[in-house]
């Protein structure tokens, strides 16, 4: 007959309840988190649409705040707490959405070099934009 160590029951109870916290928090995190980017989304194209249509002292100064706004939220909420930072996984830089999209952008600006005029990058657009405004929004001279 073995006995059980009563400290040994309580440690897995209490292991047991800390994970059951933490897929509950987790879980609630995972919903704030998703109400927060799909109210961004509208929000974002109305700052945008001002931007546009009035001119203030910096292109763009609301979109701008947005971004920053979010970028604080998905602080507060931090999503993935359960994990400690040594935990995580560390991201390949060349494998992020920002990385993917600076590849396509880089290829546009080159094929715009390459050919040199706006008709060949966009054969159907009457009022496509130039090579120029292409290279000059994208950081590229």
């Amino acid at each position: 007959m073995s006995s059980s160590d009563p400290l040994t029951v309580e440690s897995d109870g209490n292991e047991r309840w800390t994970f059951f916290r933490h897929v509950l928090v987790f879980q609630l995190k995972m919903l704030l988190d998703s109400i927060r980017d799909f109210a961004l989304m509208p929000v974002s194209l109305v700052a945008a649409l001002i931007d546009l249509i009035f001119k203030g002292n910096r292109h763009g100064s609301l979109f701008y705040q947005v971004p920053r706004w979010g970028a604080h939220r998905e602080e507060v909420i931090n999503v993935y707490s359960a994990i400690n930072a040594q935990e995580r996984l560390r991201v390949n830089p060349n494998y992020t959405v920002d990385a993917v999209i600076a590849r396509l952008e880089g290829v546009l600006v080159r094929e715009c070099e390459k050919r040199g005029t706006e008709s060949s990058v966009f054969p159907s657009r009457r009022n496509a934009p130039t090579c120029s405004t292409l290279t000059s929004a994208w950081g590229r001279s």
